[in-house]
């Protein structure tokens, strides 16, 4: 406002608008299906989330669930959760949109491949495993989680197995492959996977708004 300009109390566009912007709330909403993990998880501990970059790279902050929608959205099947980020560097702007990612739980001890090197058959998953000669053998596995990035075996391989990711029209039983990289451990040519056995995060990502 400046000098001389008529202001009246019940105007209904207001005068100014506040914003808290540290910290601040993201709104977000999940699928009803990862209700029972959220709210077990909410009854352990504290959740972390974080709002990621628009290329889902990085994070432009971490902070903590605090509050779970006392109901299910019936038109879309899903439920609201709010986050709670500290937003030191103002990385977060009101009306923002973003991509956020919450920790549900660890899967600690178990083996993980990169899911690009699961392979569908008839008779279910397989992976093309690089045995100690050079030579590749098809393996049936089980999994137990599959996200686009990971995929956690739950039977099937050992903890620091080689696989294949790419050049699958290449192979059959005992085709005879070169290692790539002497520097790049667990990595195998025609493909370039880490070795199996890091632990994931079992997490979710879904748009929400600051």
């Amino acid at each position: 406002m400046d000098e001389g300009n008529l202001v009246r109390g019940a105007d209904a566009a207001g005068i100014v608008i506040l914003t808290q912007l540290r910290p601040i709330s993201v709104f977000f909403s999940l699928p009803q299906q990862n209700l029972p993990d959220l709210t077990k998880g909410m009854a352990e501990s504290q959740l972390p989330v974080e709002a990621l970059t628009p290329d889902g790279k990085s994070a432009l902050d971490t902070g903590k669930v605090v509050v779970i929608d006392n109901q299910v959205d019936q038109t879309t099947g899903t439920v609201k959760v709010k986050g709670e980020f500290p937003n030191t560097n103002l990385q977060l702007w009101p009306g923002q949109f973003v991509n956020v990612r919450v920790l549900i739980d660890t899967l600690r001890n178990v083996v993980v491949v990169p899911t690009a090197a699961i392979q569908r058959g008839p008779n279910g998953a397989f992976v093309y495993v690089l045995k100690d000669d050079n030579t590749v053998t098809v393996r049936r596995v089980k999994l137990t989680q599959q996200d686009d990035v990971r995929a956690v075996v739950g039977t099937g391989l050992q903890a620091g197995e080689r696989v294949i990711t790419t050049g699958f029209a290449r192979l059959t039983e005992g085709t005879q492959v070169t290692v790539s990289s002497a520097e790049d451990a667990g990595q195998v040519a025609p493909d370039s996977p880490p070795a199996p056995g890091w632990n994931p995060r079992h997490a979710r990502r879904r748009e929400g708004q600051a």
